[in-house]
């Protein structure tokens, strides 16, 4: 089921920049109708009857709340499909090998020799965690 950033996104963005729009603003007043007409818009999808600079913010800020809420739904979507996969797929060896079983091949030929406690061997590290 697709995801609508309306009604199933529990945030929205205010951005830093738009506080020189929300200065620019007439009243205190005005501040409010716009802070809750993007709430209205964000939660609910209601596009609301502002006028003068009002309007104008919210028709600038509306094309952000509306891109970052497509973005969401987008990366929603590519999470839904990620997990109906089961996550990410085994990476296999020359020998057929999972990572898990080279890594524990690894670990046992590693035991197998006799190396001083505490030294590490920084390739072999790295192999295992890539």
């Amino acid at each position: 089921m697709a995801k609508n950033f309306h009604t199933d996104n529990k945030a929205f963005m205010l951005y830093k920049d738009w506080e020189d729009i929300f200065q620019a603003l007439d009243s205190s007043e005005e501040i409010g109708e716009l802070v809750m007409a993007l709430f209205a818009y964000a939660k609910r999808g209601e596009t609301p009857k502002l006028s003068g600079g009002a309007k104008i913010a919210f028709l600038m800020m509306r094309a952000a709340i509306e891109r970052d809420g497509i973005a969401w739904e987008e990366m929603c979507a590519q999470r839904s499909e990620c997990g109906k996969k089961g996550g990410r797929p085994k990476k296999y060896d020359e020998s057929g090998n999972t990572d898990e079983k080279a890594e524990q091949t690894a670990a046992s030929a590693d035991n197998a020799e006799e190396k001083p406690q505490g030294i590490n061997d920084t390739a072999e590290k790295s192999k295992a965690c890539s």
